[in-house]
């Protein structure tokens, strides 16, 4: 089959198939009556001329942040609303659009103290309100529904397309992120996943497909979901695509080139295509082979992220640049929404065209929800107003709009022409729908979120974990106890971290060392240093996390402990390192003869010093715990509590952690 034959070559009466160049000039054409129609479509808010003076005294004015790739469509309909003088229950509506990076708002969004200066907000993915309100402190936000959707997927030059085998041969998840980062012919690349929804949504299916395929459950059953990843590829029917063709349905798909149809799906054994003089990329530093007692899903994923952060650019917008980047930078495939391919081959000359693999095993996709922001402190007018301009957004004419800018309605299919101008073929299964199984919990993109900051920022954390009696219970329907889930946790924590970073470990309990409550065991340093000349200190700190033994007498000594930890990670503070002390507790503070909680958070206010952060990340595990007095404690130092029911979910909780914190001390150098 030819590079360019639509999808349904067959319907609609087009016969054979035509040049892209043939039908980019149809919808340039078609885009640009959409434009004249909806009056210049895409033009500034601010250049539009006044209401009338009775509609200006009385509008209702709705200030909007839009995600960039959407903005233009939003801008459209808030232009409709002027010129043609859409009211809301009578009033007339001042409708004004801001472009804005989603991160950036989801930021401005996560302290409630906060007053945000939108009554709307429209990001790519709903990723962002959760990451608003991380800590649970975030402005409150209502999703009215969802505007758009598009799919995610690999986008590659036609090189790596054709290298990969593209269109005929198709790839999970796994599949694909092997193939794209286990060769010279092909580099992946992504937009950090901490400023892109497409990245990090991406990663997670990554995460998730290599867990599949090695068997591994843990990515499902520690995310607080009891539901399995599929099996197979899910065979769910393929969408009706809302085309203008007479026909309602996809004809029989034509068969692929057979050197892209045939062999099991496995990244291609064939030669890599010629690549230009200097375009060759010295081999990746990154270790790909899983480190002995870590989980494979865990190590291959520390992996791929490892090479992905070698590969990054630093939002969307920028990531198609690194297809045509010079020399060992160049990426040949990336992760892209098909919105985003759609868009680059709208513009681009035939060799410039991507091609685009939807993977198997998971259906990912943006859905650009429709925020109610503050929604609380919205006035009836505000409210009703964001309500119809919603509605506006839904309208035939806003649909029209949406596909002539790439993006897929909420629901139903996706017109032909567009799947083909992204670089959609068959077999590829642009049309597979979403079903449960394909969410992501929002459990797992905050762990996968920490996986990626500890990859790409090195750490120095200090460990202080507690050894009092009570962690001598057993874990419910195990056979282990507290301490040793805890201790195999934490040594999955710290096998995800690289020689460069630096880790410690205290003990702490009632009686363990005189008149101490704690013990330093392993001094913090670098994980690949030496010991005395002898052991590295990764060997060193993982048989002292074997070696920990609960004191069965031992009380928890946490106030006490905690401010000597404190102080200490305090006075060796790194800097351009991720700081931090964690602490790992059972119970609250036991030891009559210690200081007071107030003394205590007075002492650490003390402490703290903001030009050299060391937030405290409390891990309360157990229902005896009180998790709401650690995030006090932790709160003072510009960190924050968690809890866990099973000592086995704190290498998550520590992940999520480091991803809240993290983001929160980069907000504040901001």
């Amino acid at each position: 089959m030819e590079r360019h034959t639509l999808p349904d070559s067959g319907a609609g009466g087009t016969g054979g198939a035509g040049p892209r160049s043939r039908h980019r000039r149809v919808l340039m054409a078609t885009a640009l009556v959409l434009a004249l129609a909806a009056g210049t479509g895409v033009a500034a808010y601010s250049g539009l001329p006044p209401f009338g003076r009775s509609c200006e005294e009385s509008a209702v004015r709705l200030d909007v942040a839009v995600s960039p790739d959407i903005a233009p469509v939003v801008r459209a309909a808030a232009d409709r609303v002027h010129q043609e003088k859409i009211t809301s229950d009578g009033q007339c509506m001042d409708v004004r659009v801001k472009a804005r990076e989603n991160y950036q708002v989801a930021t401005e969004l996560s302290d409630h103290r906060n007053e945000s200066e939108y009554e709307v907000w429209l990001p790519d993915s709903r990723i962002w309100a959760h990451q608003a309100d991380a800590f649970s402190r975030g402005v409150p936000l209502a999703v009215a529904g969802e505007v758009a959707v598009s799919p995610i997927g690999v986008a590659t030059d036609r090189s790596a397309g054709s290298w990969l085998g593209w269109p005929g041969k198709t790839y999970t998840w796994a599949q694909l992120a092997t193939a794209t980062t286990a060769s010279e012919s092909v580099h992946l690349g992504t937009a950090d996943p901490t400023h892109s929804a497409t990245g990090l949504l991406a990663l997670a299916g990554v995460a998730a497909s290599y867990a599949r395929e090695s068997g591994d459950r843990t990515w499902e059953e520690r995310n607080g979901t009891d539901r399995p990843l599929p099996d197979e590829p899910s065979a769910a029917p393929e969408s009706k695509e809302p085309d203008s063709s007479p026909s309602a349905k996809r004809p029989t798909e034509p068969k692929p080139k057979p050197s892209a149809a045939k062999g099991p799906k496995q990244p291609l054994p064939s030669p890599s295509p010629p690549r230009k003089e200097g375009a060759k990329r010295p081999p990746a530093k990154a270790d790909r082979t899983p480190r002995p007692g870590l989980p494979d899903a865990d190590a291959r994923i520390a992996a791929t992220a490892r090479l992905l952060a070698q590969r990054l650019a630093p939002a969307d917008s920028q990531i198609l640049r690194t297809l045509s980047a010079p020399g060992s930078s160049r990426n040949e495939a990336v992760f892209l929404s098909e919105q985003a391919a759609f868009t680059h081959n709208f513009s681009a000359g035939d060799k410039d065209d991507l091609d685009l693999f939807y993977p198997t095993d998971r259906a990912l996709r943006l859905d650009y929800p429709y925020h109610l922001v503050d929604v609380n402190d919205l006035t009836v007018d505000e409210g009703r107003a964001a309500t119809r301009f919603m509605a506006l957004l839904s309208d035939a004419t806003s649909l029209r709009d949406l596909a002539a800018h790439g993006f897929r309605p909420p629901r139903g299919g996706a017109p032909a022409v567009l799947v083909h101008t992204a670089g959609g073929r068959p077999p590829q299964p642009y049309a597979r729908q979403v079903t449960s199984a394909d969410q992501v919990s929002r459990d797992l993109l905050q762990e996968i979120l920490g996986i990626w900051t500890v990859t790409v920022r090195s750490a120095r954390l200090t460990t202080v974990v507690d050894v009092s009696g009570s962690m001598q219970s057993p874990v419910p329907g195990r056979s282990e106890t507290r301490l040793e889930a805890t201790k195999a946790s934490l040594l999955r924590v710290v096998d995800q971290f690289s020689q460069e970073d630096e880790i410690g470990l205290w003990e702490f309990a009632t009686g363990l060392n005189g008149p101490h409550d704690y013990r330093e065991l392993v001094p913090t340093a670098r994980l690949g240093a030496l010991v005395r000349g002898e052991r590295s200190q990764r060997t060193q700190l993982s048989a002292a996390f074997q070696a920990l033994k609960a004191v069965p007498d031992g009380a928890t000594g946490l106030y006490d402990s905690t401010l000597a930890a404190y102080r200490s990670a305090q006075a060796g503070h790194v800097p351009g390192k991720f700081n931090a002390l964690i602490v790992v507790t059972d119970g609250a503070n036991q030891d009559r003869f210690s200081i007071s909680r107030s003394t205590l958070l007075a002492k650490l206010k003390e402490v703290r010093d903001d030009r050299r952060p060391v937030p405290l990340i409390a891990i309360a595990v157990g229902t005896s715990a009180d998790q709401g007095e650690l995030d006090k404690i932790a709160q003072v130092t510009g960190g924050a509590g968690y809890q866990v029911s099973d000592p086995a979910d704190i290498q998550g909780a520590i992940l999520k952690a480091i991803t809240a914190v993290g983001r929160s001390l980069d907000v504040d150098r901001d």
